[in-house]
């Protein structure tokens, strides 16, 4: 029974870590992808706005918010670059380098949805 609570203090330690991560390679790759995108201003209040849901989850600490939120930025961060491959216009330059750095952000999303669905 000891090894019970060992392991959910363990998973405890990581219910903000996972997700700061995830947001902090987020805003690099987007702030990144950025100089790529025509629209400059538009795209990073979207990058602010749609981590927002999962900022509030985290202030808040309710389960259902943050793994809402983590889902939201999964779908995002990977989005772009999977319609940019498809449609074959994806070319080489920081834009290509941020969302590549968006996507490596996604496997912190999914530890956060992983790490809170425990909790």
């Amino acid at each position: 029974m000891a090894d019970t609570s060992s392991s959910a203090s363990d998973i405890r330690k990581y219910l903000r870590v996972f997700p700061i991560l995830g947001l902090l390679f987020y805003y690099i790759g987007g702030l990144i992808a950025s100089l790529g995108a025509a629209d400059l201003v538009l795209f990073l209040v979207q990058v602010i706005l749609l981590s927002a849901v999962l900022l509030l989850g985290l202030g808040l600490m309710r389960k259902e918010i943050v793994i809402a939120g983590a889902l939201i930025l999964v779908l995002f961060s990977i989005g772009l670059p999977a319609y940019l491959l498809v449609m074959g216009t994806l070319s080489l330059g920081a834009g290509t380098l941020g969302q590549g750095i968006m996507v490596f952000a996604v496997v912190f999303h999914m530890l956060t949805v992983w790490v809170w669905s425990k909790e």
